[in-house]
């Protein structure tokens, strides 16, 4: 813990000292940008002529092209069997057996970058962190909404596409009345809206990424390495070669954050997994229904990343409710 915390204070001063030259010129320019210290990079919004000065700064590696992922879709499915009230996902994951163990997800904490979480819902509240079990909530630390889709300031978690939501019940959700969705049901959760709709910005995703690390207030200040969760689930993509998240995910295991992403759902066919669920340094999951047969969208490998052959795993992935 103590040795990552020095190495984001590292990279924060690293990246605040090699950009100052060009932070100074962007500001001269009225051009909008955003700066970040994990891959020491600058988001830029400006003319052609401002970029091509920028690319020709010293400082300056490289000017990419923004990217936009996407939330992988989903369509509306038909109920199946449960087993005993717990879903047949939940089942088929042998989760019932971890419980019986007295382990339930006990002293984790999970977090999502997705359309966020509608964090009043029965079957999720009462696993928030920001939940103080009295009728409060503190969302410092545990919320982050960087394009200030649910307020501005964005002060208060919200899922304004249900997706965020669905996919945290099915980590952790449990309403207490019989309604067994989630895998993890007493693990806690923080959320980043790194996904403003069906779509996710290039900055947001690396906000969302950096908030991961080091969550930070309300107002994106006062940054704790100590308070990040152990687990980031992610199901958002693009594919299948794009390297641009590549960095986030490394420094997510460098700090000893388990990085779960979707595989996409680009299948059947050979080399469609995407990113990031491609990355070696990836958990990449794929789906199968109930009777174990692999689902027809679920990409699969081999990834363009070196030798790997994805999804690391497969899991329920066809009419999972949640």
């Amino acid at each position: 813990m103590r040795e990552f915390v020095s190495e984001f204070r590292g990279l924060s001063a690293t990246a605040k000292q090699s950009q100052a030259g060009l932070r100074a010129f962007l500001a001269g320019t009225g051009a909008r940008f955003q700066a970040f210290w994990l891959l020491n990079s600058i988001h830029l919004t400006a003319d052609a002529a401002t970029f091509r000065a920028v690319a020709a700064r010293p400082e300056v590696d490289k000017v990419i092209k923004d990217v936009t992922f996407q939330v992988s879709p989903t369509t509306p499915g038909v109920p199946e069997s449960t087993i005993n009230t717990v879903e047949w996902g939940v089942d088929r994951v042998n989760a019932p057996l971890v419980w019986g163990t007295g382990d339930r997800g006990d002293g984790i904490v999970v977090g999502t970058i997705d359309t966020g979480v509608l964090y009043t819902h029965p079957a999720v509240v009462y696993q928030y962190r920001g939940n103080n079990h009295d009728g409060t909530f503190n969302h410092n630390y545990n919320w982050w909404d960087p394009s200030n889709v649910c307020g501005t300031p964005s002060l208060a978690p919200c899922d304004n596409a249900g997706h965020g939501t669905h996919t945290m019940g099915t980590i952790v959700g449990d309403d207490g009345l019989g309604n067994q969705v989630g895998v993890a049901p007493h693990a806690t959760w923080i959320a980043a809206k790194g996904c403003e709709s069906s779509s996710c910005s290039s900055a947001a995703l690396l906000s969302s990424g950096q908030f991961m690390l080091a969550p930070t207030d309300l107002t994106g200040a006062n940054a704790d390495a100590t308070k990040r969760p152990q687990v980031v689930s992610n199901s958002w993509g693009d594919g299948p070669t794009d390297p641009f998240y590549q960095a986030t995910v490394q420094a997510w295991v460098a700090s000893g954050i388990f990085p779960v992403f979707a595989n996409g759902n680009a299948g059947p066919g050979c080399g469609s997994v995407g990113v990031p669920g491609a990355y070696p340094e990836s958990y990449g999951v794929g789906a199968f229904d109930i009777n174990n047969v692999i689902a027809s969208f679920s990409s699969r490998g081999p990834s363009a990343f070196g030798s790997e052959t994805k999804p690391d795993i497969s899991a329920p992935g066809v009419n999972v409710r949640s």
